[in-house]
């Protein structure tokens, strides 16, 4: 019990000051550029950034007082690479997918009709509209338009040019780009979902059967095609492109650069998978416990001990999913040692436990913020070749002492194998992790079992 109270606190040691930097990394270094021309040097809070930025939250300082600065307020402002501008926008509200079509034209049931359509084979059409788009419904006929919504935000700079493209995310998480070739004129790129369904006959329960065509209706097509008329090469590549925000970039992009009026691209979009290599060093405390029937072993409290570790890391960061998210491994030396006391009824043991193995951890890391400082969380599993066990059990009884190996080479296991979680902080190349594991224990015997417990601290350093 003792141990374990000592294991806490060391726990706590090791990871307030990772927790302590977590709540402060909220606020990024920023600039607010303000309505009279000034720029003011200090902090912004960036956690409304991923959608709905109607606000920000920016301090001057560390001990500064926040301030709330709406649109109308200041021109921009710019966290890190970052850039956003203050604007009058008009935002379509409109179903931004299918799924959203469909639960808007049916209701809470419109998840079965989406199932029924595609066990149907629902048929998809994609149509680029030459004017007006217009449907009828029974005896009535209507005209496709955006449902546009007035209101002040600030938008993210993607692209820079004779044409600027912008990205906004609203409070549902639909995705909205603008174009813009003169200061404070936004224009939408609009994409729109339009559902129809026929009845036919059919030998069904109900003697009909519904067929269904979801149109998806790319008006950003003539929009862009509007202002990039005059490259007639650059038309046909609208014709084929996506609405998303790669290929939106690829477009705007290769149109400024046609036009050479200093074209330049923003964000990290295109840039491919990362490749971090680095050294890893740790040190901590582990021990363990025994559980068996009848074996000595686990009458002893094993002590937690210091342990240590030393090896590399290879990490594969995913620049697609904002560099949020990485998958990697670490191969470490393992060195610990423990030692315990126990008895019971005329008998005292004494046990003590050298180990060393290689480890193989291979993780998912999370990283909770952008930029290059930022908190992580981390887990995974782990697999050890023991290379060393040196182990030894004193036995006494009344007055005689014997000695032997606390675990026969015979119930020795040569590999382990566990789990880890971690937290920590990222300091551009500089991870700092508070991390436990646990182990299935070094017996072969079904009818003893063992575990192993280690709580370590590791500085890894990526190249």
């Amino acid at each position: 019990m003792r141990s374990n109270c000592y294991c806490l606190v060391i726990v706590l040691m090791l990871l307030s000051p990772g927790l302590q930097v977590a709540g402060q990394l909220w606020f990024q270094p920023g600039t607010i550029y303000t309505n009279d021309n000034k720029e003011l040097e200090g902090e912004i809070d960036i956690r409304g950034l991923k959608r709905e930025p109607y606000s920000i939250v920016f301090k001057a300082s560390d001990e500064a007082e926040p301030v709330t600065f709406a649109p109308t307020e200041i021109k921009g402002f710019k966290v890190g690479s970052d850039q956003y501008v203050s604007a009058y926008i008009k935002m379509d509200t409109s179903p931004s997918s299918m799924e959203e079509l469909l639960n808007y034209k049916y209701g809470p049931d419109g998840r079965f009709q989406k199932a029924y359509y595609e066990a149907n084979r629902i048929a998809k059409e994609k149509l680029v509209p030459k004017g007006v788009v217009r449907f009828t419904e029974g005896d009535s006929v209507y005209t496709i338009v955006p449902v546009n919504k007035e209101l002040y935000a600030f938008l993210k700079r993607l692209v820079t040019g004779s044409l600027n493209l912008y990205y906004f995310r609203d409070e549902v998480f639909k995705e909205h780009f603008y174009v813009s070739s003169m200061p404070g004129q936004y224009e939408e790129l609009n994409r729109m979902f339009f559902a129809e369904s026929v009845q036919s006959k059919s030998q069904t329960l109900w003697n009909y059967k519904v067929y269904g065509v979801v149109y998806e209706i790319e008006f950003f097509k003539p929009q862009l095609i509007n202002y990039m008329s005059e490259n007639k090469s650059l038309c046909h590549k609208v014709m084929k492109s996506e609405f998303d925000q790669r290929s939106l970039e690829d477009i705007v992009f290769e149109y400024n650069k046609s036009t050479g009026e200093g074209a330049e691209r923003l964000t990290i979009q295109r840039e491919k998978n990362k490749f971090n290599f680095g050294l890893s060093a740790g040190v901590g405390v582990g021990n363990i416990e025994f559980i068996s029937l009848g074996d000595p072993l686990k009458y002893i409290d094993f002590d937690y001990k210091p342990v240590y570790s030393f090896g590399g890391a290879a990490e594969l960061v995913f620049p697609t999913l904002e560099r949020r998210f990485s998958l990697g491994t670490e191969a470490t030396m393992f060195y610990s040692e423990t030692n315990g006391s126990g008895s019971k009824p005329y008998y005292s043991y004494e046990a003590d436990f050298e180990m060393l193995s290689v480890k193989f951890e291979p993780y998912l890391k999370a990283r909770l913020l952008d930029g290059g400082t930022t908190p992580f969380i981390k887990g995974g599993l782990f697999y050890s070749f023991i290379l060393l066990n040196n182990n030894s059990l004193s036995e006494s009884y009344f007055d005689v002492t014997t000695t032997r190996d606390a675990i026969e080479p015979e119930n020795s296991k040569k590999q382990e194998h566990g789990f880890f979680v971690a937290v920590g902080c990222q300091i551009n190349k500089l991870n700092l992790e508070g991390k436990f594991e646990k182990g299935n224990g070094i017996l072969k015997s079904y009818s003893t079992d063992s575990s192993t417990k280690n709580f370590v601290f590791a500085v890894t350093y990526f190249f």
